[in-house]
């Protein structure tokens, strides 16, 4: 499973409170097998406005029950040493040349010559001189939890900052005064005075909170009483955990490349904050250069054995084949606690088809095919497994309930009371959306929600989502017993074999070299039974988190989740669970682990220590089991964004850095792109960056695809099988399932850093990254939607954003010129951002683009500029290659496989050699199809190995075109003779 949901539950709860007798009438009836369908009939004819999010579906299946617990765990000291600083030197990365120094000048921090970070700074903040300069806080009384302070007045002119929104997730937000930092700011980057970014002579300031002693976390937020101040808070998220100073709560770098700035900053935060490495210094699992299919939005929960092979045997009859599969949630053994048993049947259905039921998963407005395809519908939920072809009561119903005619009258009056229940949701909709924005209410809710209200509510989530699952066994469940078994197979019906199941999967697809497995940090959403016989014996205790008022201030609903109603089965010591986990997968032929819900780490410590504290304690536990089970470090980690998980991730190298994919939530999927650059600027630093799943047969298929091009991280999709777009996926994936992938991470370009591309109706997004021998630029139209913090969901609040139109020049790309004769070798190092020096060349003066939108290919100097004009949600990918002079008077630039996406990332090797008076232009390509070659004079020659190639040559363009045929290894030395 890959994300958060977009479900606002304080709707939920005004729903209940305005339906609440209809409900309890309701209760009966929902034994009752035609009760469901009856529901079904009413949601497929209901307008739908928002689709139901991956992270709660409208049915789910469940296994056997477990109940609940009372209890309490160890809790952990109150601080923790904090690392040894001579195992962090390992960790480090070069200090760049480009940082300016920082000086405390009385009450104001400068930096380089003249320029002011700071002014005003709070006498109780406390100074650590360096490259970066790191602050500390003392308590303004006596030691607390939590200490909100002023850092002191911000002199930026332009930044941009990444909150969080929910739990588990951030996105970017734009601004210039304090009053625009969001609460719960994790990151900024700031515009100093002086040039305009992207331009010489810029500089920029980046802020990083810090964890402080492992215990307490920092983060940015808004001024408090209309001051210009802007202000820190300090939190151990655990009320009984106090301190009365904290020495490292924020750091702050100053430089004028605002690439390596980020990327240093951040190594030095997560040295002082839980030792994560920096990315480039983390070992890159291979799966990151092979296609990828995800079964989450192919079947969501009732995904099985039978179903992922009919996926993967459509993606490879397509010419697709994957690489690697992530078998997502839904394959695990969990269930609710004994009193809900009745609410979440044994059995699970097929996939998720057509609309959603009467609850709050709608389906937004304009939906392609006017259905929720990512809800279930109540023909499709889980029935009872007791249910027959007959009418099926309970034990309960008398005998005169149980005749033909009065349940025809009970089918009837169950439809009247869902549609009534419907529209009185649809009601408490609007109001909540539109004009119930108030925390008094909101707190209101929270008290009715865990007083008279709460068994009526966890009784809905029991009945509508996985939130209140346990896990009860680390095995897999029956839908894994062999390669036959279905989604409708009883989770308990017979012992499961995913081992033979999964090494069948390899056997019949040999191109499948990687499966991966989804689990969540701590198990299971709602953590791990204590009384099943599975999982007893971890010790794990029913915990009822307290959220922290950072929480609620962003999701004011956490305070009524599952998880603090229910309570989250907690283990204190997770090392024996994560080994077992991990041993068992690794046993039956898995590789490698997607880990979820890791935001929820958090949440749990406010009764454990702390969210730091519990966190340092699970990522330790993970990052050491993957280490002994998954060799390759093959491990991807999501919902994610807390600064306590992110810092964590010590050696794991691959990320999530943005909410899901929403295949119907037509608000989110332009904004997901945005969201994604902007979180890769600074969590690019330490992970490599994914940019989650997409679908290729969608209305935005291509512009996620270019996105993924760009990211330079993993590239798979969540199709159902047989819906695919293979046109589409073979510009991504060559014929032996890899991918060409750039460098990098990609990330903004300096001259939009500062633009809220998402909603100024004037500003396109620009993406770069580099391959070996060519820049790549992407540009997108992202404008008309994004986060809204008041109403807490994906909003469009422009339907028709305006066409638009940017320059794009080759200094957007860092050190474009300097890819020229590189050295292949250095140049596959870990994804380092090598600067690569020509060899024995003049610096180029000239470059070659080529335009994937327009199919062109023109040349540019290296100081003009190129317009680019997009209409909403559109994209064009830009191949930059520096020209080459040959030393026989002709030029050359190797663009690449036009027919790919990436066309330059097939070029990984390129090298000019005299004989007499012709030039030997020497490629090393990997892939097949039509290759093109920017020169100023036509070839005399083209070979690989001993066939010769047939070559054109286009005048007008000044490019040699040739196809370079399939071969076993699809790695190729070209020889091209230019006269």
């Amino acid at each position: 499973m890959a994300a958060g949901t977009q479900i606002c539950w304080s709707k939920s709860v005004i729903v209940m409170l305005l339906t609440s007798q209809a409900t309890q009438l309701r209760g009966p009836l929902r034994h009752l097998p035609w009760f469901h369908r009856s529901q079904a009939r009413i949601s497929l004819s209901a307008g739908q406005r928002r689709p139901p999010h991956r992270r709660w579906p409208a049915r789910e299946p469940t296994a056997n029950t477990c109940a609940a617990a009372a209890g309490s765990l160890d809790r952990p000291a109150a601080h923790r040493a904090p690392a040894d600083p001579s195992k962090m030197a390992q960790h480090q990365l070069e200090q760049p040349a480009t940082l300016l120094p920082l000086q405390l000048n009385g009450n104001e921090l400068m930096a380089g010559a003249g320029l002011v970070v700071f002014r005003g700074i709070n006498p109780l903040i406390t100074h650590k001189p360096g490259p970066a300069h790191v602050m500390g806080l003392k308590a303004a009384k006596e030691a607390t939890s939590q200490e909100d302070a002023p850092l002191g007045r911000l002199c930026a002119k332009r930044f941009v900052v990444s909150a969080r929104n929910k739990l588990w997730w951030c996105t970017p937000e734009w601004g210039s005064t304090a009053g625009d930092i969001p609460p719960e700011t994790q990151f900024m980057m700031a515009e100093l005075e002086g040039p305009p970014a992207g331009s010489p002579g810029a500089a920029y300031a980046c802020l990083v909170p810090l964890i402080d002693n492992n215990t307490f976390r920092a983060t940015l937020r808004p001024p408090a009483y209309g001051t210009a101040n802007t202000f820190i808070r300090v939190e151990s998220g655990d009320e009984s955990v106090l301190a009365p100073r904290w020495d490292s709560v924020l750091l702050i770098a100053a430089g004028t490349d605002p690439f390596e700035l980020a990327d240093w900053a951040m190594a030095e935060a997560a040295k002082l904050s839980g030792g994560a490495k920096a990315r480039s210094l983390k070992q890159q699992p291979a799966t990151l250069d092979l296609f990828g299919w995800c079964t989450w939005d192919a079947f969501y929960f009732t995904v099985s054995a039978q179903g992922v092979k009919e996926g993967l045997a459509s993606l490879t009859a397509g010419g697709t084949q994957p690489g690697y599969l992530i078998l997502d949630d839904g394959w695990q053994m969990t269930d609710t606690d004994e009193e809900f048993r009745h609410l979440t049947p044994h059995v699970m259905d097929g996939p998720p088809q057509g609309g959603s039921p009467p609850d709050l998963h709608a389906a937004p407005t304009g939906a392609a095919t006017g259905q929720n395809v990512g809800a279930k519908t109540a023909e499709s939920r889980p029935q009872p497994s007791a249910a027959k072809a007959d009418v099926s009561f309970p034990s309960f119903f008398p005998a005169f309930l149980r005749n033909s005619f009065v349940a025809s009258i009970l089918v009837q009056l169950s439809q009247v009371m869902a549609w009534m229940e419907f529209h009185l949701l649809k009601a408490a909709q609007w109001l909540l959306d539109n004009v119930l924005h108030s925390l008094t209410l909101q707190r209101g809710i929270a008290v009715l929600a865990s007083g008279p209200l709460r068994g009526a509510i966890l009784r809905t989530y029991a009945s509508s989502a996985d939130h209140m699952r346990r896990l009860t066994s680390v095995r897999a469940n029956a839908k894994f017993a062999d390669s036959s078994a279905g989604p409708n197979e009883p989770w308990k019906s017979r012992p499961s074999d995913l081992g033979a199941v999964v090494k069948g999967w390899k056997q019949e697809f040999p191109g499948l070299q990687y499966v991966y497995a989804w689990h969540a940090l701590h198990a299971y959403w709602n953590g791990v039974c204590p009384t099943e016989a599975g999982t007893k014996k971890y010790g794990s205790v029913i915990m009822h988190p307290r959220p922290t008022p950072g929480n609620l201030e962003i999701d004011p609903s956490m305070a009524w989740s599952a998880a603090v109603l229910n309570g989250v089965g907690t283990v204190s010591n997770p090392e024996p669970l994560h080994g077992d986990m991990h041993a068992y997968l690794q046993e039956c032929g898995v590789d490698g682990v997607k880990v979820d819900v890791q935001g929820s780490i958090g949440l749990l410590g406010s009764r454990l220590g702390g969210g730091p504290a519990l966190a340092a304690r699970y990522h330790q536990s993970l990052e050491d089991s993957v280490r002994t089970h998954f060799r390759g470090n093959h491990c991807v980690n999501c919902m994610c964004h807390s600064s306590e998980n992110l810092f964590r991730m010590e050696d794991t190298a691959v990320a999530r850095v943005s909410d899901d994919f929403y295949p119907l939530d037509s608000a989110s999927w332009s904004t997901h792109i945005g969201v994604c650059a902007y979180n890769t600027l600074y969590m690019g630093a330490l992970i490599q960056p994914d940019w989650d799943m997409f679908h290729s047969k969608h209305p935005a298929a291509l512009l996620h695809a270019s996105a993924r091009v760009l990211s330079g991280g993993p590239i798979y999709v969540s199709d159902k099988p047989g819906q695919h777009n293979c046109d589409l996926l073979r510009r991504l994936v060559l014929p032996d399932g890899s991918i060409l992938r750039p460098l990098l991470p990609g990330r903004p370009t300096a001259d939009c850093l500062f633009l809220d591309v998402l909603r100024d109706d004037k500003s396109l997004l620009k993406v770069w990254n580099k391959n070996m021998h060519s820049g790549v630029l992407g540009v997108f139209n992202v404008q008309g939607s994004s986060w809204s913090r008041s109403k807490r969901k994906f909003h469009t609040h422009d339907p028709n954003p305006p066409i638009l139109d940017t320059t794009v020049q080759p200094s957007n790309i860092p050190g474009l010129a300097s890819l020229v004769a590189a050295d292949p070798a250095a140049a596959k190092q870990n994804g380092k951002d090598l600067a690569i020096k020509p060899q024995g060349t003049v610096e180029p003066k000239t470059v070659a683009v080529w335009s994937d939108k327009q199919q062109k290919l023109s040349l540019l100097a290296f100081a003009e500029g190129m317009r680019v004009r997009l209409a909403a949600e559109e994209s064009e990918i830009l191949t930059l290659v520096p020209v080459q002079a040959c030393g026989n008077g002709a030029s050359i630039a190797p663009v690449g496989l036009v027919g790919m996406l990436n066309p330059g990332g097939a070029v990984y090797g390129c090298s000019i050699k005299t004989q007499g008076e012709s030039a030997v232009i020497q490629l090393d390509v990997k892939g097949c199809g039509p290759f093109l070659l920017h020169s100023t004079r036509p070839a005399a020659k083209v070979e690989l190995g001993s066939l010769e190639l047939r070559a054109r040559y286009l005048g007008e363009e000044q490019a040699i075109v040739f196809e370079i045929p399939e071969t076993r290894s699809l790695e190729n030395r070209i020889n091209v003779v230019i006269p």
